[in-house]
């Protein structure tokens, strides 16, 4: 792989990966900030929920006193509840169906003193019942609000429920009434459309939110705040009420939530904006930093190909290669460093090319030598035996010199021979134009960094 390719891979993961570490923490930033915001929600939700349930405790306890009042001045009721003809007795067992229509409740009975109901308005098949746990359990603690179990007679549902108690006649008795936890009622406890309230209890489980409801009778206990198990949308809170029986008995399941739940669905939806939106900025990026970096690359790469192309036909017989630094850049210190380079090399091509020259020549100095003398050393054995004879015996001089002509002829026929072999060694003269400027800059630059060149 080049090192442009290199390069330009490294610029585009470098953006993809930083605009990835940013994108990823401002998702996580905005997700964990909302998600607290809607936990804080769900908090003053929870906190305000419980309030209005006292509220609608409190108002029970207006309509039942209201309607205590009314039977303590009911003669015809007064006279049911004792030994009464069996019309006054009807008018009695009646007269908490009429009482549901009239106060708003939805659960509505009178108990006596013995706890045996004499009026139930939601389910006429419990009257005469025995149910005083209940109305024992009910005035126990008036500041406690219990939730009550209660039977009709096509189904069963959850009721906030309170009592009072009143005489007549010196006789004592209860009223027990209370409002269904319908979806209805939850609604108007959650008022924001983002907020679901939700009755959690097996078998009577409802929700403000119709689509809630099923998906709750699958999921386990709501934690006190965070996302709800099973319903990653949700963020729940919850509190817990108190149940009991329509008996008044404590039942197997003793406590119901009240789940206070808030959608995460404008949450999902900014986030699934965020994705898009980092999607199309780092496709962008993606693009943009490609062609940053294939101009990069190119700008980067550009002179080190032509410092590659200058370096690839550098020899010793071609070291006049241009390596001037053109800035002040690693590219350009690397130039200068070649160029140096390159000046060592001339200086020591020079070197070698000067030891080489005298080395020829001396070589060539000897076999000279020895060819000469080879020549020379008979033609001096018989001029010197000519001179010995010059000396003495002058009369057989001749006679010897014309007996040694042909040592001398030969001597001197091998040394023109010699002499013409060498004279062939020598480049014959070749004229031809030259550039004296171009000899004397090339001279120059031979000589390297030397002070004492002068034109």
């Amino acid at each position: 792989m080049s090192f442009r390719i290199r390069l330009l891979l490294t610029v585009v993961a470098v953006a993809l990966a930083s605009l990835a570490v940013l994108a990823i923490g401002w998702r996580s930033e905005v997700r964990a900030r909302l998600t607290a915001d809607y936990e804080r929600r769900v908090a003053g939700a929870v906190t305000t929920i419980e309030a209005d349930l006292q509220f609608e405790g409190q108002t029970i306890d207006d309509r039942l006193e209201a309607l205590r009042s009314a039977l303590q001045n009911d003669a015809q009721f007064s006279s049911g509840v004792g030994a009464a003809p069996s019309s006054e007795r009807r008018y009695v067992r009646n007269y908490t169906t009429t009482a549901l229509r009239l106060t708003g409740l939805d659960v509505l009975q009178i108990q006596d003193a013995e706890g045996r109901i004499l009026s139930v308005g939601q389910f006429l098949g419990e009257h005469g019942g025995q149910a005083p746990a209940l109305a024992e359990r009910i005035l126990a603690d008036q500041e406690e609000l219990l939730f009550v179990t209660v039977r009709t007679p096509d189904r069963s549902f959850m009721a906030l429920a309170r009592g009072r108690e009143f005489q007549i006649e010196g006789r004592r008795f209860v009223l027990v009434g209370g409002i269904s936890l319908d979806g209805e009622f939850l609604r108007r406890l959650a008022r924001n459309r983002d907020v679901a309230v939700s009755l959690l209890y097996p078998g009577l489980t409802a929700s403000s939110d119709p689509n809630l409801a099923p998906l709750l009778t699958n999921v386990g206990l709501p934690p006190s705040s965070g996302p709800l198990a099973g319903l990653d949308d949700q963020i729940a809170g919850r509190f817990e009420m108190p149940v009991v029986g329509a008996d008044g008995e404590t039942p197997l399941v003793s406590r119901a939530y009240v789940a206070v739940t808030h959608t995460q669905r404008p949450l999902q939806g900014l986030l699934l904006r965020l994705d898009s939106w980092f999607i199309g900025t780092a496709t962008a990026t993606g693009l943009a930093a490609l062609f940053f970096a294939v101009w990069l690359s190119s700008r980067v790469s550009r002179p080190l190909a032509a410092l590659a192309e200058k370096t690839a036909v550098l020899d010793l017989d071609r070291l006049d290669i241009d390596f001037a630094p053109r800035g002040t850049d690693e590219v350009g210190t690397l130039s200068q460093l070649l160029a140096d380079l390159t000046a060592r090399l001339r200086t020591s091509a020079r070197h070698l090319r000067e030891a080489e020259r005298r080395a020829a020549v001396g070589q060539i100095a000897r076999q000279v030598t020895h060819d000469i003398k080879n020549g020379l050393i008979p033609l001096r054995n018989v001029f010197r035996h000519l001179s010995q004879l010059d000396d003495g015996d002058k009369r057989s001089l001749s006679t010897v010199f014309h007996e040694r002509r042909g040592t001398i002829d030969a001597s001197i026929e091998y040394l023109e021979t010699l002499a013409g072999n060498y004279a062939r060694l020598s480049p014959t003269p070749e004229r031809r134009p030259c550039d004296l400027n171009a000899i004397v800059s090339e001279a120059v630059r031979l000589s390297g960094e030397d002070d004492s060149v002068n034109l």
